[in-house]
């Protein structure tokens, strides 16, 4: 087996981008097989467009790291950050928050209480906004809910309470009150209207 470096590229930004840093995650992603023929992360962000988030001790036990014909194992630091990058919630280890996901779906997108949804519903939508991130419009930041990341600074921040906790590779830094009044929200619009509609992150 090659000695791959350390530590991995293998923690997802709010933005989805996938950065080598030794950030502490809670959950686990999964995009599918990205591994280069050396086990490193290669030049695929994506094989599927089903991006999901497992926990730590579910569904992503046991994960191969550097081998390729298994997925690539992803680390997110927390539910805002992975559902920020476009990952919804696994159906397998992750049941209930997929529901409550489901749920603020339909409701943010009037659907009835009765309409299965389906994931794959959910990930193409998702992947159509992740595809066309840079083109966010501009938003009044009063308007968007707790749990949203915006870009600010050329960075990021995630908003909560009246306050903004700006994104570091470490993690949240220490939160700062509002300095901007429109920001381009990083969170996909759909994400958006969901936590609009009950879903908390």
């Amino acid at each position: 087996m090659s000695m791959v470096p350390r530590p991995r590229q293998n923690r997802v930004m709010p933005d989805g981008s996938i950065v080598a840093t030794t950030l502490r995650c809670g959950l686990m992603g999964n995009r599918g097989d990205l591994h280069a023929p050396d086990g490193t992360l290669g030049p695929l962000r994506w094989r599927s467009r089903a991006w999901i988030s497992c926990r730590l001790d579910g569904c992503g036990q046991g994960a191969r790291f550097d081998t390729a014909g298994h997925y690539y194992p992803l680390f997110l630091y927390d539910e805002a950050v992975a559902v920020a990058a476009g990952h919804r919630p696994c159906g397998q280890c992750r049941p209930d928050a997929l529901h409550r996901f489901k749920e603020a779906w339909k409701r943010a997108h009037n659907l009835p209480s009765t309409y299965r949804l389906s994931c794959p519903e959910i990930d193409a939508e998702l992947h159509r906004h992740r595809t066309r991130r840079t083109v966010n419009k501009m938003v009044a930041v009063d308007l968007l809910p707790n749990g949203t990341f915006i870009f600010v600074g050329g960075g990021f921040a995630l908003l909560r309470e009246g306050r903004m906790f700006p994104w570091t590779r470490q993690g949240y830094a220490d939160p700062i009150s509002f300095n901007v009044e429109w920001a381009r929200p990083a969170t996909p619009l759909p994400v958006i209207q969901a936590i609009r509609s009950g879903y908390r992150v």
